[in-house]
C-alpha cells in the first residue's frame, strides 16, 4: 500500500494507481484509474475516487482468488488435474428466524452417501460464493447471522489444496492454518491468532459391524475404532461471525498400534456423515433451539461436544466386549484367542488415552479463554 500512496495520505488516488502500475508495464490513463476506483467503490460501499487500506486489501483479495479460479494466468498457475475432484462443501447462514443451507456445486451435486444436506438443498456455484462481497452471511434480520462452512474431505486422500486455498484467501487464514491442515500427523490442539482461531481434534467414532449369518447377536463384536480428524477455524466476533470446519479421514495407519499388526479398517459412509448430517439437521428445526441464538463460538461448543460423545459408544462396546470375554471364563474354557485380545486392549485402551488426553487439555483451555469462553 505504501509504494502505491506516495504522498502518505493513508489513501491511492487515480493518479498514484496508474503511476504505480506503469512500473509494472500496466499502463492506465487517469480516466480509466478513476472508472476502476468507482466500480471498486460501488463494491465496497465506500463510492469515491479514492482507495483506503480496507479496500486495497479487498482489491488484492478478489485478484488472488481470481487466480485460483483462472488455472493458466496470474501468478499463481497450476494444472487442472481431472482425475481428482474437489471436496463436498456445504454452507449454513443462520439465526434465530432463519436457516438457510446451501450445496457448493463444483461437478455436479455429491452422491447420496456424501450429501449431508436433502437434496432438495439450494445449489450455489463455487465463484458465486467465493467472490461474495462480505465474508459472513447476509441474512436480514437485527441480528448478526452466523456462517457454517463444511467441508467433508472424508474422501479420496483428504482435503484438496484448490478448495483449501480458495477458503485461506477468502477467510484470511494464516499460513500456518493452511499448513495444519494439509498435515496429516497434526495433533489436538488449539492456536490463537490476531483475530481468530485454530482447533485441531482427533475424531474417534466406533466401526459397527454387520452380525454375519454364522455370528450371533449375543457376542459382541471386537471393538475397532475409526480415526479422523476436523479442523476447525473461528473467527472472532470483531471479524467475522465464522465456524470453518473440514473433516478428513485419518485411517488406522496413523495409530502406531494399527501400523504395527498390518491391520486397516476404514468406515462406511454412515459412521463417517452421522456427525455432520444431524447438526445440519439440528439447526434447521423449528422451533429453532438454543444453536441458532448463539454466535460462532457456541457453535465450535457444539461440534466438541459432539466429538466428545462419540466416544461414549467406544467405552460401552468395550465394557460389551469385557464382559462378555469375563463370563466366558467362568465356564469350562477359556479361549486361547481371547488371552491375545486382552494384551491387545490394554495396549488399544493406553493409545485411545494418549488421544483423549489432548482433547481435554484443549477444551479446558476454551473454556478459560475470555473471548470465546462466555458461551459456555
Amino acid at each position: 500500500f505504501r509504494r502505491f500512496d506516495t504522498n502518505r495520505d493513508g489513501f491511492i488516488s487515480p493518479t498514484e494507481l496508474s503511476a504505480c502500475l506503469s512500473t509494472r508495464n500496466i499502463f492506465l490513463d487517469d480516466e480509466q484509474a478513476t472508472r476502476i476506483m468507482k466500480r471498486i467503490g460501488r463494491c465496497t460501499d465506500h463510492e469515491d475516487n479514492n482507495l483506503s487500506v480496507p479496500e486495497f486489501e479487498f482489491v488484492l483479495e478478489h485478484m488472488r482468488m481470481a487466480e485460483l479460479f483462472t488455472p493458466s494466468h496470474g501468478l499463481f498457475q497450476w494444472v487442472v488435474d481431472r482425475k481428482s475432484s474437489e471436496c463436498p462443501t456445504f454452507c449454513c447462514d443462520f439465526g434465530p428466524e432463519h436457516c438457510l443451507q446451501k450445496m457448493i456445486v463444483h461437478n455436479g451435486p455429491p452422491a447420496g452417501d456424501t450429501c449431508l444436506l436433502p437434496r432438495t438443498a439450494e445449489t450455489v456455484n463455487p465463484a458465486d460464493f467465493y467472490f461474495q462481497l462480505h465474508h459472513g452471511p447476509q441474512l436480514s434480520g437485527a441480528q448478526t447471522p452466523v456462517r457454517w462452512v463444511h467441508v467433508d474431505a472424508t474422501r479420496g486422500g483428504g482435503i484438496d489444496r484448490l478448495t483449501l486455498l480458495r477458503l485461506a484467501v477468502k477467510y484470511r487464514m494464516h499460513p500456518l492454518v493452511v499448513g495444519d491442515i494439509l498435515d496429516s500427523r497434526t495433533q489436538t490442539k488449539i492456536d490463537r491468532f490476531a483475530d481468530n482461531y485454530f482447533v485441531s481434534v482427533g475424531v474417534l467414532q466406533l466401526l459397527k459391524e454387520e452380525n454375519t449369518a454364522h455370528s450371533s447377536k449375543r457376542v459382541p463384536h471386537r471393538v475397532r475404532v475409526q480415526r479422523s480428524n476436523v479442523s476447525l477455524w473461528l473467527g472472532t466476533p470483531s471479524a467475522s461471525s465464522v465456524l470453518v470446519s473440514i473433516h478428513q479421514d485419518r485411517p488406522d495407519e496413523s495409530s502406531w498400534l494399527a501400523l504395527w499388526k498390518g491391520e486397516s479398517h476404514s468406515t462406511g459412509p454412515a459412521e463417517t456423515t452421522a456427525l455432520w448430517a444431524g447438526l445440519f439437521r439440528d439447526l434447521r428445526e423449528e422451533p429453532p433451539r438454543r444453536l441458532r441464538s448463539e454466535a460462532a463460538d457456541f457453535l465450535l461448543y457444539e461440534v466438541l461436544q459432539r466429538v466428545v460423545a462419540e466416544l461414549r459408544p467406544i467405552a460401552d462396546a468395550y465394557a460389551d466386549r469385557l464382559a462378555y470375554m469375563h463370563n466366558q471364563s467362568t465356564r469350562s474354557f477359556f479361549p486361547s484367542v481371547f488371552l491375545q485380545e486382552l494384551g491387545d486392549v490394554q495396549v488399544e485402551l493406553i493409545d485411545l488415552g494418549r488421544t483423549v488426553r489432548p482433547l481435554r487439555q484443549t477444551v479446558r483451555h476454551i473454556i478459560n479463554d475470555e473471548d470465546i469462553g462466555g458461551t459456555a
